[in-house]
């Protein structure tokens, strides 16, 4: 069987990035929004996402201070 290889970091942004314009795009373009309205629609969900990334980051933390035993534990409390 061969092996399956996973996507380098970098691919997957530049991926994603193209994703995200094409689709900024299209909805600017469907809305027929104006690019100074874009620009605010384009703040509120980066907002959204630095907020998300601070949760993913407090949550990582935590799990740092959590001795592997302990999340283990914690996992088959709650039917893990």
């Amino acid at each position: 069987m061969a092996e399956e290889r996973k996507m380098p970091l970098s691919v997957a942004m530049e991926n994603a990035k193209g994703i995200i314009v094409q689709t900024v795009s299209q909805v600017s373009n469907d809305m027929k929004l104006p690019a100074y309205l874009l620009e605010g629609i384009v703040a509120d969900v980066l907002s959204e996402i630095r907020s998300k990334k601070n949760l993913e980051l407090l949550s990582d933390i935590n799990s740092m201070r959590i001795p592997p035993e302990k999340q283990t534990e914690g996992n088959q409390e709650q039917g893990g």
